[in-house]
């Protein structure tokens, strides 16, 4: 079949692509943890072929990727096994992992004959999904099952997904005594979430044959801080394609602070060693285009101030804030204190007061609305917009402070935004009517943080985007840390290109992260622009300071 019309034609067997008269980059990435396959769950769409995996991986400069089926993954694992076997034949830089589980009873193949197929079919790592499968680590049946793994020298990927494609916390204590009771087995968990992190760094410690896959792991700077203390060899790349956005981890370990050869191992080069993949070099690395980052104005509508627990890490001050968006050529943020999320709205905000003091024209201010103190408000609102200039908006936190928009509590604030036209920032309150509520207050802007979530259901999805589209005064805030793939594009082309706001969420997420979702998703450069800043020029007012940004 002539496939030359395609974006990746020529990636069958030799991967070569014409590149012209441009400038080339060596494509070293290798994704090792993508799906194979159609899916049973709407986020984030599926891979039915792998020329659509193909396509992805090209537009994103990753030149190999290790793939699992879905089928295997959710239903039947040994048709879903056979099923990425035949899929990947004829393409050497899509990798298979096959699925399996330790057996109860004769419900899977005897270990030796199912590793010996595996073997045999060329398969290059072993896949594991403890909760999604029902099994417990400590399972009489991973022990034949791991030492055939470990006569056939394959690695294990031990995957932490449920059934909904969620992930759940890490068994440390049992993690750790697998590794340490099959050394011979290499062990690359997948899943590991950013409150974790600790946990992670103590088992690195603990088990030379340990590896992690990343992309859960979003903390700020985590790969530097993992490199730094001695696991740089053991950090591997991979995306959680085609659930979740594949460019936003890309981005993270692109603008990592890691030096260049560090880049390359945690990119690649670790994960071939571990794969024991040796690649000619028609095949590997593939030299394409380089990546054009757009160089428009940059508005990130959310970070925080302060120290949250759950994040274990040091705590946000204005100086590190404006360190690390200095470093990423992130032009203003706007941000709120965690401490006024969290119980004390007026001591917060005087602390994003004193940031914006610190830093004026850098950061402009959320003034955070508790509606269980309106009392606060009727004092704390006018200091905030009267007496501090920097501030643009209010921020209400509907989750951490378990209350509805139609709390009573919110109604002064709203009345304030309203005659102030002072726009509002909701996190939390994504199933709220917003086509009725936002008649209540024509001149608020109302802007929804964390959308595009993997988590939403595809209802609520398709919920939010018929509000944004036809709510005149509705943005959106795209700074979830589980992003869905595609969610940002199918809103842009939907007409929704105007009310979409890059936001990092910053402690909670590093700020490169979240970039890359926008840097690289698959628009055109002005619709990047107007997404990383301009759009956020049409919600909020930052007076003298918009000059210097479109000059």
């Amino acid at each position: 079949m002539d496939n030359s019309h395609e974006p990746w034609a020529g990636a069958r067997l030799t991967l070569t692509y014409n590149t012209g008269e441009h400038k080339r980059t060596r494509m070293y990435f290798l994704d090792f943890n993508v799906a194979l396959g159609r899916r049973a769950t709407p986020a984030g769409g599926s891979f039915d072929t792998p020329e659509a995996l193909l396509t992805t991986m090209l537009r994103l400069r990753i030149g190999a990727a290790l793939a699992h089926h879905p089928l295997a993954a959710d239903g039947d694992m040994e048709l879903g096994n056979l099923r990425l076997r035949d899929m990947v034949s004829e393409y050497p830089n899509l990798l298979q992992s096959w699925v399996m589980a330790p057996a109860i009873g004769n419900e899977h193949p005897a270990p030796g004959m199912w590793v010996h197929r595996a073997v045999t079919a060329g398969v290059r790592a072993i896949h594991l999904f403890p909760n999604k499968t029902g099994f417990a680590l400590n399972e009489p049946g991973m022990q034949p099952l791991l030492e055939e793994i470990a006569n056939a020298e394959l690695p294990v990927v031990l995957d932490f997904r449920d059934r909904h494609d969620c992930y759940r916390p890490v068994s440390w204590p049992r993690l750790t005594a697998l590794c340490r009771a099959h050394t011979k087995v290499r062990f690359a968990v997948v899943g590991v979430q950013r409150e974790e992190a600790g946990h992670l760094a103590r088992a690195l410690e603990a088990c030379s044959n340990l590896f992690v896959e990343y992309h859960r792991l979003t903390n700020p700077r985590i790969l530097t801080q993992l490199h730094a203390a001695g696991f740089g060899d053991r950090l591997l790349f991979g995306t959680g394609m085609p659930a979740q956005a594949g460019e936003c981890v890309l981005e993270m370990t692109h603008r990592s602070g890691l030096k260049k050869d560090a880049i390359r191992a945690v990119s690649g080069a670790n994960a071939r060693t571990l794969l024991g993949v040796v690649e000619p070099e028609a095949i590997s690395p593939l030299e394409v285009e380089p990546i054009v980052r757009p160089s428009g104005v940059t508005i990130d509508a959310c970070a925080y101030l302060g120290h949250h627990n759950t994040l274990r890490q040091n705590r946000t001050n204005t100086d590190a804030l404006f360190s690390e968006g200095h470093r990423l050529q992130v032009h203003k943020t706007f941000v709120s204190s965690f401490s006024a999320i969290y119980g004390h709205p007026g001591q917060g905000n005087r602390e994003t007061a004193e940031a914006i003091r610190q830093y004026p024209g850098t950061f402009f201010g959320h003034a955070v609305v508790n509606p269980h103190c309106p009392e606060d408000m009727q004092t704390d609102l006018p200091a905030c917009f009267d007496n501090h200039g920097g501030f643009v908006g209010m921020a209400f936190f509907c989750d951490a402070h378990q209350a509805t928009m139609c709390h009573a509590g919110y109604k002064p604030a709203l009345r304030f935004a309203q005659e102030r036209q002072i726009p509002v920032m909701v996190h939390g309150a994504s199933d709220r009517d917003w086509e009725t509520f936002a008649q209540k207050y024509p001149d608020i802007c109302f802007v929804l943080a964390g959308l595009g979530s993997h988590a939403e259901t595809e209802e609520t999805w398709l919920h939010l985007k018929r509000w944004l589209l036809e709510v005149p005064t509705l943005y959106g805030a795209f700074n979830s840390g589980f992003p869905r793939r595609g969610a940002l594009e199918s809103l842009y082309r939907d007409g929704g290109g105007k009310k979409m706001l890059y936001a990092s969420g910053y402690p909670e997420c590093d700020m490169a992260f979240q970039l890359g979702r926008i840097m690289h998703c698959n628009l055109r450069q002005n619709q990047r622009i107007n997404i990383l800043g301009g759009n956020a020029l049409l919600v909020y007012d930052i007076g003298e300071y918009t000059n210097d940004l479109m000059t």
